[in-house]
């Protein structure tokens, strides 16, 4: 019966992140003042979807999905008759479930059993309730290791709202929670089957996405809700190159979504692989190899090859962010020449920190590119937007924003007319990178190449346009 009621509401759509395919991430970020010392820890989340690139042609990985569910012993009833509608997933060898343990109020998590499966569970399910929220396993060093998987993309943490709570005041008020919309099980459905139809529907996607992603090459791409911003520096900016980063003008941009990172390695590798739309793609150009060191030594047109295998791919427009995207992205909401504060230092971005850009202290200088998302995103989510690589724009270079020139302020591209003289001209590359000082990887600065340049210092991110309101 669990499996025909199952299959009846699987045919129906659910408006959830989880049925859009949008997953939720929490991170932290600092803001750092001019001796570099951080004045401010902020919080933040962001929401992403997964782009798939590649699927392993080897044996495939079809373990079941490693499940682990925390409740309290009040909720033991709700939980049995929850554990009905998980067996329909566990039968189908699609999760394994380990949920033996049960969180008394006040109670200490002290079994180092239950510590190894919060440790290496790959989704953990919280049966919310006023019981659970007293619980001591929301204060334990086990839950924010967790919550810290969770943003790293080693666990799902999803929590299920069992009874009417004060949830949106936990620690995980910010997540993505089941029922739909957050509905409490035993309150706002007309029965509580059909709640946890809808909780187990939702469980099936996130449980075949995990599959998935075991077995391929991804892309994360990050959610940028549009807004204005204010483009170039101020006249007072220390370090500002006057002649290219003037006049300040208001930009608005539309929603977006950007990689969360710059493109890596493995990345590159698994779009080279596909057929060429316009040009063949050397499928290992790097200098500092890595998997998950950025690409570097591609040109402007290598970027653009690879968009368009990316686009043919997936049915989704893929494209370099225009100049103005990539700006507003970096900045964040925030004004000060760096996305992190008043200045930078060698703990919050790769870049030559044998030079100081402010009151800070000189730091190392590494020589080379390093693995993404070494250190702290800005308040957008968004890592190595400072140093690492320059990362390529779709726009032609411009000496500045002169209003005369017609820069855009409606974040489109800044293009001459296309023709072969265009076609040649050198495009912007913004964000500094692992061989220049922090004065070049400020939030402002601009530089440019021409489109078949390949340097070790020089590689790039990917927009996706939005189908739909964030």
């Amino acid at each position: 019966a669990f499996e025909e009621a199952a299959e009846e509401t699987a045919e129906q759509v659910v408006e959830d992140e989880f049925d859009a395919d949008l997953q939720t991430f929490e991170f932290e970020t600092v803001i750092v003042n001019r001796q570099g010392r951080v004045v401010e820890q902020v919080q933040g989340i962001a929401r992403y979807f997964v782009e798939i690139l590649r699927r392993s042609q080897t044996q495939q990985d079809q373990r079941p999905v490693s499940v682990f569910v925390g409740y309290s012993y009040r909720d033991e009833e709700l939980k049995e008759r929850f554990e009905d509608y998980l067996s329909v997933l566990q039968r189908e060898g699609l999760i394994d479930v380990w949920h033996d343990y049960a969180i008394e109020p006040g109670a200490e998590w002290q079994s180092s059993l239950q510590d190894d499966y919060v440790e290496t569970a790959e989704i953990l399910l919280l049966l919310v309730s006023p019981d659970f929220l007293v619980s001591d396993f929301l204060h334990s060093k086990e839950f924010t290791r967790a919550m810290v998987r969770h943003q790293d993309r080693q666990i799902r943490m999803i929590p299920i709202i069992l009874r009417p709570c004060l949830w949106q005041d936990s620690p995980f008020g910010r997540l993505q929670v089941l029922p739909t919309d957050g509905r409490p099980v035993t309150d706002e459905w007309r029965d509580e089957d059909r709640a946890f139809l809808n909780i187990i529907q939702s469980l099936r996607r996130v449980a075949d996405s995990i599959q998935q992603q075991r077995n391929s090459v991804s892309l994360d791409m990050v959610a940028i809700p549009g807004g204005s911003f204010v483009m170039g520096s101020p006249e007072d900016e220390t370090g500002r190159y006057e002649d290219e980063e003037g006049p300040q003008h208001e930009v608005t941009i539309q929603d977006c979504f950007m990689s969360r990172y710059p493109i890596t390695q493995t990345q590159w590798r698994a779009v080279a692989d596909l057929e060429p739309v316009e040009q063949e793609l050397d499928p290992d150009p790097a200098n500092f190899k890595g998997d998950d060191h950025p690409v570097e030594g591609v040109s402007w047109k290598d970027a653009m090859e690879f968009c368009a295998r990316l686009s043919r791919l997936t049915g989704r427009e893929y494209r370099l962010p225009t100049e103005a995207e990539w700006a507003y992205a970096c900045r964040a909401n925030t004004t000060t020449p760096f996305a992190f504060g008043k200045t930078l230092t060698d703990e919050l971005a790769n870049y030559d920190a044998s030079e100081i850009f402010a009151e800070e202290s000189k730091g190392q200088y590494r020589e080379a590119t390093i693995p993404v998302k070494t250190f702290p995103p800005n308040g957008f989510g968004l890592h190595d937007m400072h140093g690492n690589v320059w990362e390529w724009c779709l726009d032609h270079w411009h000496q500045n924003y002169g209003k005369e020139e017609g820069a855009p302020i409606d974040g489109s591209a800044w293009l001459f007319a296309d023709d072969d003289e265009s076609r040649s001209r050198a495009r912007v590359l913004r964000g500094g990178s692992w061989s220049y000082t922090p004065r070049n990887c400020r939030s402002a600065c601009r530089n440019y190449d021409t489109p078949d340049a390949r340097y070790n210092d020089n590689g790039f991110r990917v927009v996706c346009a939005v189908a739909r309101t964030l």
